[in-house]
């Protein structure tokens, strides 16, 4: 009865391992298609729809609009008017009535009664000079576009570099799954056979218990690896700008980066060189520096170009013989304000060395990326070679001890530690692979032109 017993079990988890056995990591859900991106398709998109960089844009856009209203300081403010007037003032009456060319020579000036006037104008005001204000504006605003078109580049190159990294992730994910569940099938396998053999009498029953044992967590091992192979596409997904639940997948393609810096010092010329993030640092550095240098024009004198176009006229009937104008030029000198100019001196002083304590701080900052992404580098390759020798000794004692264990020479406790050793390195062998992948896209995005291997 007891066999009998067993025996049911085997075959119970026979049929759930045949459940299991379609990979549902690979599978749509609810009945969706699964779509297959290739990476540069999966960058493409998330150029396209990451939140990240589509914030980076509308910031070089504000940038650019700063510009714009930098630039429009060297321009005239022209503006038109109409007023009406009704007062009884002598002051005004004698210059609305003189700008009227309408002022009656028997005129009161003491008393000349009540009046309406409606006058109507153009008036245009033009900055001359304002202490070179307005040019360090304008070559202040004209940094800050740089540099909001540098931070947009380093968002992209780092935006890439995490499509990769999740992209190899992703293919790690599904190798994960396939190893899962190869392995779980070759103990399926085993323990159907020892199922038959326990019936007939020459399997011990702990044997059948110890394979089951295996099989069970061989099960969980590849519950997890499909889970853990979902989460991350859905991490790709929110990546690419997309909705988590959308199915989606990588397809294996031949991408490979190149030009790979040959040395540490070579990794650390190239990120100095072509780093977007170390060149918005010094724009912002130069962008103090206009600063300091617009406050400091505090202390110079202004000069503005006034003129005026108008007409005078109590019944709104204006004629081009009574037209007036006036055209001057008006200099002013600020003598005191409180301190307020010095203190902005000193503040914009401390931003401008502020900024180049950053800048110096980011260069430091990058050579320490790149001398860990180059150590990182070596010791995966080191580890890559260990990885892919366990995986061939693993493979190849697997095979004989199998044999011997169904010749009946070892016991399952050998086949199972051996099973166990080919598992763990296939799946180190793999790991090792993709961590090579995307250390190499690191590198890329250290030297600062991961960018530029694609052609968006």
């Amino acid at each position: 009865m007891k066999k009998y017993f067993l025996f049911s079990i085997v075959f119970i988890l026979f049929g759930v391992s045949s459940a299991f056995s379609m990979d549902p990591c690979n599978l749509p859900k609810y009945g969706s298609m699964v779509k297959k991106l290739s990476l540069k398709e999966a960058i493409e998109t998330a150029l396209k729809n990451n939140p990240d960089v589509q914030k980076a844009l509308y910031d070089t856009k504000s940038y650019i609009a700063e510009y714009d209203n930098a630039v429009s300081g060297f321009m005239p403010e022209i503006s038109a008017y109409v007023e009406y007037l009704h007062g009884d003032s002598p002051s005004s009456y004698l210059f609305k009535a003189i700008d009227q060319r309408k002022l009656p020579l028997d005129a009161n000036f003491n008393d000349p009664g009540s009046f309406d006037n409606f006058e109507t104008g153009i008036s245009a005001k033009m900055r001359l000079f304002n202490g070179n204000r307005t040019f360090n504006s304008k070559k202040m605003a004209k940094e800050g576009v740089v540099a909001g078109e540098l931070m947009e580049n380093e968002i992209k190159n780092s935006l890439i570099y995490l499509v990769i990294s999740v992209w190899y992730d992703i293919l790690n994910a599904n190798d994960m799954v396939k190893i899962a569940n190869e392995s779980a099938t070759a103990i399926e396998e085993q323990v159907r056979i020892a199922g038959i053999k326990f019936k007939g009498g020459s399997v011990l029953e702990s044997d059948l218990l110890s394979l089951r044992a295996r099989f069970l967590a061989a099960k969980e091992n590849l519950m997890e690896a499909e889970n853990r192979c979902r989460i991350i596409r859905a991490r790709l997904a929110m990546i690419l700008g997309l909705d988590p639940s959308a199915e989606i997948d990588a397809l294996k393609d031949d991408f490979e980066i190149k030009n790979l810096p040959l040395s540490y010092e070579n990794l650390v010329q190239k990120a100095i060189i072509n780093s977007p993030y170390l060149k918005a640092v010094k724009k912002q550095t130069e962008i103090a520096n206009y600063q300091y240098k617009i406050e400091k024009g505090g202390y110079l004198p202004t000069l503005d170009l006034q003129a005026d176009y108008y007409h005078d006229d109590p019944d709104f009937k204006f004629s081009k013989e009574r037209q007036n104008y006036r055209v001057g030029v008006v200099m002013g000198v600020k003598l005191f304000s409180g301190f307020s100019t010095s203190s902005k001196i000193k503040k914009a002083d401390a931003l401008m060395k502020k900024a180049l304590e950053n800048e110096r701080k980011v260069l430091l900052d990058i050579k320490m990326q790149a001398r860990k992404a180059w150590f990182d580098f070596e010791l995966a390759k080191e580890r890559q070679k260990v990885a892919k020798l366990q995986k061939k000794d693993a493979q190849a004692s697997f095979e004989l001890v199998k044999r011997q264990y169904e010749g009946g020479s070892v016991s399952i406790t050998r086949y199972l530690e051996a099973e166990l050793a080919r598992n763990s390195a296939s799946t180190a062998e793999r790991k090792a692979f993709y961590r090579i992948k995307k250390i190499e896209a690191k590198l890329a995005e250290t030297g600062g032109n991961l960018f530029s291997l694609f052609e968006l």
